[in-house]
Order: C-alpha cells, then sequence, then structure tokens
C-alpha cells in the first residue's frame, strides 16, 4: 500500500519535473525560431545591400562610358573597367561589349588588365540576356559553381545603344558573413539552455526536499496513530498514544487513549451500530471518490487544453512577422496566463479542501461510540462526551455539505475558465493560418474577435468600451496583418488606462468611411502622449513604457505600408489621452486600381 507521504512526494516532483521540462522545451523553440528568423532576414538585408551596390556601380559606369563609348576610347574603358574589378574582391569580372555582343575588355582575378587579343561574339545566356536590356537590371546564375549576380546596363547615347556593361558580383561573403552569424546564434542558444537546465535541476532538487519535509511533517503524526489503531486491533489496550500537539489531531489522540481502556468491554455490543455506521462510512467514501474521479477528469482537461496551447503557440510563432510576433506570442500567454492563474486558485482550493475534509472525525467518532457500544444508552444520554455525539454528527454533516457545495462551485468556475481559454486559443488559431494574401474583409467583424480575445483583460482592468460602427464597405487587407495591428492598438490604450480611476477608463472605437477609404479610429483617455514625442512614436526602438521593446508602433506602420494604408497618432499632451487613426483602402477601390 502506498503511503500519503510517498504519495505526496511523488506527485509533487511529477509536477515540477512536467513544468520544468515544459518550459525548457517552450524556451528552446522560441529560442531556435527567433534565431532562424533573424538569420533569414539578415540574408536578405545582407543580399539587398549588395544588389543596392551592384545597380548603383552599374548605373554610375554606364554613365560614365556614354562619352568614352561614343569616343571609342576603348583603352580608357579598359582603365575604367580593370580599375573597378581590382578595387573590389566581392566582384569576380567586367565586361565591356559592343552591339555585336564582342568583348572590348574582359577583367577578373586572372586578367586584371581586362586585356583581349582577340574580339569575338559572346553567345553565352548571359551575354545575349544582356545585350537585350533597355534599362540597367540584375539576374543570380552560378559561375563555376558560385552563387552570383550579374548587373548589366545598356549604354546609351541619344537613345543609339552603344554597347553594354556588365559585372559579376560573387556572393561568397555573404554566406561566409551568415554562416558565422549562425555559429554564434547556436552558441548562445546552447548557453542559455544549459544555465536554464543548470537552474531548473537546483529547484527541482530543493523543491523535493522541502516537499519530504513537509509530507513527514503532514504524516508523522497520522502514522502514530495508525500504529496505535494496529496494536488495539490485534488486542494489545495496554500501550498509550503519545501525540503531543495541540491541533485536532492532538485532542483525537487524547480522547483516543481515554476510550482505549473501554473498548475491550464493550466490542461486542458496537457490532450492530458499527454496521450502520459502516453504511454512512461508504457513502461517504463513494461521494469522496466522485470528487477524487472529478478533480483527475479536471486534470486530465487542463493538460488537455495545455496541450492545445502549445500546439496554438507554435502555430502563432511560425505565422507572425518580423518584430510583431513578440507582441502577438506575449498578448496570447498574457490572457491564457490569467485564466491559468484562476484555475490553479481553484485546483489549490479544491486540494486544501480535500485534505482539510473531516472524514477523520466522522471515522474517529464512529470509533468512540463502538468503544461504548455496550452501553450505548446511557453514553449518549448521561456521558458528557456521549450527549456531544449527535451534535457533532450534525456539525460534522453540515461541514461534509459545505465541502461538497464548495467543490462543485469550484468545478463550475474551473470549466468556464478552461471555456474561456478555449475562445482565446481558437481566435488566435485562426489568424494564424490565415495566409498572407489581401481580400474583401469586414474590419468591424475583425475588431470585434480582437475585444473577444483581449475580454478578461478589459474586464480585469474595468474598462468602458464604447463602440461606433457605421455601415461601410469592406476593406482591403490580409487578414493576419489587420488583426496584429488591431490587437496591438487595443493592449496600448488598454495600458494607457493604469493610472486613471477605476470608474474613468474610457475607450471609443469608431468605425466610418472617408473617400475612397475605411478608417478606424481609437481613442482613450489615459496618460497621453507629449508634443515632442508625436513624431517619434512610430519609430524602430522607441517605446515610453518601462517594459516595452519600442517595435509594437512601429511594426504596425511597417504592416499598413505593405497594405497601401495609413497611420496616425493625435493626443492633446500627458493626461489627455491619445487617438490612434488607421486608413484602410477600400475593397472596392482598391480591387479597381489594382486591375488598372
Amino acid at each position: 500500500m502506498t503511503s500519503i507521504r510517498s504519495t505526496l512526494i511523488k506527485r509533487f516532483t511529477i509536477i515540477l519535473i512536467i513544468t520544468f521540462i515544459f518550459l525548457l522545451s517552450t524556451i528552446a523553440y522560441l529560442n531556435i525560431e527567433n534565431s532562424n528568423a533573424t538569420l533569414k532576414n539578415s540574408e536578405q538585408q545582407i543580399r539587398n545591400a549588395l544588389i543596392q551596390k551592384g545597380s548603383l556601380l552599374t548605373f554610375n559606369n554606364s554613365q560614365a562610358l556614354q562619352g568614352l563609348a561614343e569616343d571609342n576610347a576603348f583603352s580608357s574603358i579598359r582603365e575604367l573597367v580593370s580599375k573597378t574589378v581590382n578595387h573590389d574582391d566581392d566582384i569576380i569580372y567586367g565586361i565591356y561589349m559592343d552591339n555585336q555582343r564582342r568583348a572590348w575588355t574582359y577583367a577578373d582575378k586572372n586578367n586584371p588588365e581586362g586585356n583581349i587579343d582577340e574580339l569575338e561574339e559572346l553567345k553565352d545566356d548571359m551575354a545575349v540576356w544582356a545585350s537585350q536590356l533597355a534599362i540597367a537590371n540584375y539576374r543570380l546564375h552560378q559561375i563555376d559553381g558560385v552563387e552570383a549576380y550579374e548587373f548589366s546596363a545598356p549604354i546609351l547615347v541619344d537613345e543609339e545603344r552603344l554597347g553594354t556593361i556588365r559585372y559579376g558580383i560573387s556572393t561568397s561573403a555573404m554566406k561566409e558573413t551568415l554562416n558565422k552569424a549562425m555559429v554564434s546564434s547556436k552558441r548562445i542558444i546552447a548557453q542559455v539552455l544549459l544555465i536554464i537546465l543548470f537552474l531548473g535541476l537546483i529547484t527541482i532538487l530543493a523543491s523535493f526536499f522541502a516537499t519530504r519535509r513537509l509530507a513527514k511533517k503532514i504524516t508523522q503524526p497520522l502514522d502514530i496513530l495508525t500504529e496505535a489503531t494496529k496494536r488495539i486491533s490485534d488486542g494489545d489496550y495496554n500501550s498509550a498514544v503519545e501525540i503531543r500537539t495541540n491541533n485536532e489531531i492532538g485532542i483525537l489522540s487524547h480522547s483516543f487513549d481515554i476510550m482505549r481502556v473501554k473498548t475491550k468491554d464493550t466490542l461486542n455490543q458496537l457490532l450492530e451500530k458499527q454496521k450502520q455506521l459502516n453504511e454512512k462510512n461508504q457513502a461517504l467514501v463513494k461521494t469522496q471518490g466522485e470528487l477524487k474521479d472529478l478533480n483527475q477528469n479536471l486534470e486530465q482537461k487542463v493538460l488537455e487544453r495545455t496541450a492545445e496551447l502549445r500546439e496554438a503557440q507554435a502555430k502563432l510563432v511560425e505565422s507572425a512577422r518580423a518584430a510583431g510576433v513578440a507582441e502577438v506570442a506575449i498578448n496570447v500567454l498574457h490572457n491564457i496566463g490569467n485564466v491559468l492563474n484562476s484555475v490553479n486558485v481553484i485546483n489549490q482550493t479544491n486540494f486544501e479542501i480535500i485534505k482539510t475534509s473531516k472524514m477523520t472525525a466522522v471515522q474517529k467518532t464512529a470509533e468512540l461510540m463502538m468503544d461504548n457500544i455496550d452501553q450505548i444508552g446511557d453514553y449518549l444520554s448521561k456521558d458528557p462526551r456521549g450527549k456531544r455525539i449527535p451534535e457533532l454528527f450534525i456539525k460534522l454533516g453540515n461541514v461534509l455539505k459545505e465541502e461538497n457545495h464548495a467543490l462543485e462551485e469550484n468545478t463550475s468556475r474551473m470549466l468556464n475558465s478552461i471555456s474561456m481559454m478555449t475562445n482565446i486559443i481558437s481566435t488566435q488559431q485562426k489568424y494564424a493560418k490565415t495566409d498572407l494574401l489581401q481580400e474583401d474583409i469586414q474590419l468591424s467583424i475583425i475588431l470585434d474577435e480582437t475585444i473577444n480575445t483581449q475580454a478578461n483583460l478589459i474586464e480585469d482592468h474595468h474598462v468602458q468600451l464604447n463602440r461606433h460602427y457605421r455601415e461601410v464597405p469592406d476593406i482591403y487587407a490580409e487578414k493576419a496583418k489587420v488583426y496584429q495591428i488591431l490587437n496591438n492598438l487595443l493592449m496600448n490604450a488598454i495600458q494607457a488606462l493604469k493610472a486613471n480611476d477605476e470608474s474613468n477608463r474610457i475607450i471609443e472605437l469608431d468605425i466610418f468611411p472617408e473617400d475612397t477609404n475605411i478608417v478606424f479610429e481609437i481613442s482613450d483617455n489615459g496618460v497621453g502622449i507629449p508634443e515632442e514625442q508625436l513624431t517619434q512614436i512610430f519609430h524602430h526602438g522607441f517605446t515610453t513604457k518601462k517594459s516595452g521593446h519600442g517595435f509594437g508602433l512601429h511594426s504596425c506602420a511597417n504592416l499598413m505600408a505593405e497594405m497601401h494604408g495609413e497611420i496616425y497618432v493625435d493626443s492633446q499632451g500627458p493626461g489627455n489621452g491619445a487617438c490612434f487613426k488607421v486608413v484602410f483602402p477600400s475593397a472596392e477601390y482598391a480591387n479597381v486600381e489594382h486591375a488598372i
């Protein structure tokens, strides 16, 4: 038989290990995903810089070569091309060819002077492509197994094509830089995980020993009382029970020791009464078993919802964009965390109710009556302690009834909390799966869903929401981006109201048409924005929050630019609130413009 002490230690240890593994896995996954996103963004930035560099170089050379090509100054052309190739290690080759695709100079690392022994027509694909360009352009291709960009531009004089300038720029330096960044990122992630693993193991060990000590303190008096019961059941009525405590167990052990000497004479008379009490006790045990099964079912549901939350979070991370992913993830975890805190409190309350249940008092009272079964009538009517037994049973019944009612209420509250978590997760999953394609969208629907997602936070902060939706056409935008923008602005507005009195926290939400656009405005009566910060509010890294990162509003501005919309802010200064205005193109106007 497993002891209460072993069960307590085992369950607390398992919970600690599972929690630690979950947190470690989540942190590792988020770090890897953020690292991959950063590396991908860095690669794109370096590649864009390389393209900008090559395009600018080719364009400038095409302008510089106009006069030289018109004067047939091929030696000067050769000198310009060779100097350009030798000046930059990333440039693989430089070619100047005439309208017949004959190369007048071909400079590379093996031929730094760019000399040509014999004019020959270049027939490769890149030469044909370059000779057909009407304006400067670039193209990615392979040169001896090395990835490179070719930048080409026609040399025009009075709209007459005199030739083509071509440069090949290698991406090897770019890839070497990215490889170094990847190695550094992996090393940092490994170091962070090792630190977390070390701290987690220390925490688990400390909690384990603390749990052992607490379990021993709780169960030691019960062990003594259990051992005394076994001795009496074996016929030993001479061993006293010594539990020197002032709590219920100490009082119970004292009473048990007093009645021990009378048990031998009253045992036979108690059997019939014991049968009736056993029936009641079985009913109570059955009720306790049902409560235990209900608690286990609730624990299973919490685990299932936690698994759903983990899956939803992973999908959110995969679909998040640039800096905005951090804001979305933080908001989701904050809302779910609030609900989970409520679930944890309810679950702890249930545990305390079960742990402090008066079932033990019922059993001990029954044993007390069994000890006096031979003279039960006199004992109940004349003995001062016996007279208290009916009253004690009534009180114990009321207590057990209250415990059962409390468990029912806590169960209902826990199910409501789980339902709230499901609503939050389903909304986030809906937008996490949305394809990043522009389409016709009803703005009010996405706004209402955003409000529902933050309903718990709105209620906790006692925020009054006033919605003013006019009938407007659909907007032409991307659902995921619109949700991210609305969610960010709503969160900022709620946070801006924290300093206000709970009775004076108001947010106004307006949707109305304006020319060919649809406008969404969100206003609050919170802390406001100083005038000197209005021009900086959308800059990357700028924030007025102590714990802010400075990319939420910057991300909103970037997303609106991508959807050909605009975002503005206005405030009358500190203490006068703020108003953010978001302008979306209407679907009808945007579709007509797109068709043109």
